[in-house]
């Protein structure tokens, strides 16, 4: 009789065992969550996952290509395709307001701030938003007046999308704006107006062609003429194409460094290229 009775108990604490399990992997947003789950993720479907956050479990969007994977806590939300205003997981691995991700229509960045998604950079290039992984990258060389920016693009600038003007990051006077968001730290401003013949068009550096180059020939080519801003000493063709300018850096003023001869006419060294050569 004993036998049965202890018999009973252990099928009764196996039954209530095994419900606690069932229950615990039919977790729900909203459950609460032991400080030991903290950043513990699970796989709530194959586009969703739980995680572990502020002492529930928050149900995060994975509208990556990879959904979510994994089982148990092991799970891994692709999240480098978000939605504006989603909620979103801060990446135990990355400082505050360093994880991002492309739009899903691919035209801008997303940064995770507060638990949840917030815009960050236009993306108006050619290439817009891509993502590999959990690096994102971010085409702005074609950009507008206003346009969010980081420091990188201070040195190469970008093209406006009508294709008239040349821009330039302005990370300085990026203290008097709005708060910058993510590693977006100033803006874009018109830097010069680019000849209305070529217009402002993305080539490349010298014969690199993975490098690329924002082309805006001046409107007013010729000796004498002033320097364009923040000029770079880069050699330039005269608007009738006669001669190679270059500019003189004491005087500011553009100077013919070579006058080309024989039929030849002042042309880039390669379609597409920032360098210059007289040439047939």
């Amino acid at each position: 009789m004993a036998s049965t009775q202890r018999a009973r108990v252990h099928l009764l604490l196996l039954g209530t065992a095994l419900a606690l399990v069932g229950c615990r992997d039919e977790l729900r947003a909203g459950d609460a969550c032991a400080p030991a789950e903290r950043g513990h993720m699970r796989c709530q479907n194959a586009t969703t996952a739980l995680a572990c956050q502020q002492g529930t479990w928050q149900q995060v969007p994975c509208h990556g290509p990879q959904g979510c994977s994994g089982s148990g806590y092991a799970g891994v939300c692709d999240d480098g395709v978000a939605v504006l205003g989603e909620p979103c997981v801060q990446a135990a691995s990355r400082p505050a307001g360093e994880d991002h991700a492309c739009s899903s229509d691919g035209r801008s960045t997303l940064v995770c701030l507060t638990g949840r998604w917030e815009a960050a950079r236009a993306c108006r290039g050619e290439k817009g938003c891509t993502h590999e992984g959990a690096v994102v990258r971010c085409d702005q060389t074609r950009a507008e007046a206003g346009d969010a920016c980081n420091d990188s693009q201070s040195a190469f600038g970008a093209c406006s999308v009508d294709g008239t003007t040349m821009l330039r990051c302005d990370a300085a006077r990026s203290k008097t704006a709005a708060r910058p968001v993510g590693r977006a730290n100033g803006v874009f401003r018109p830097e010069r107006p680019c000849a209305p013949k070529t217009g402002c068009r993305i080539g490349h550096v010298g014969t690199i062609p993975d490098r690329p180059a924002v082309l805006c020939d001046l409107p007013d080519a010729r000796a004498g003429a002033p320097c364009p801003p923040r000029s770079d000493d880069a050699p330039m063709c005269t608007e009738d194409g006669s001669a190679i300018l270059r500019c003189h850096p004491s005087r500011l003023i553009l100077s013919v460094e070579q006058t080309c001869l024989d039929g030849t006419r002042c042309q880039p060294v390669e379609p597409g290229s920032n360098l210059v050569r007289c040439g047939r």
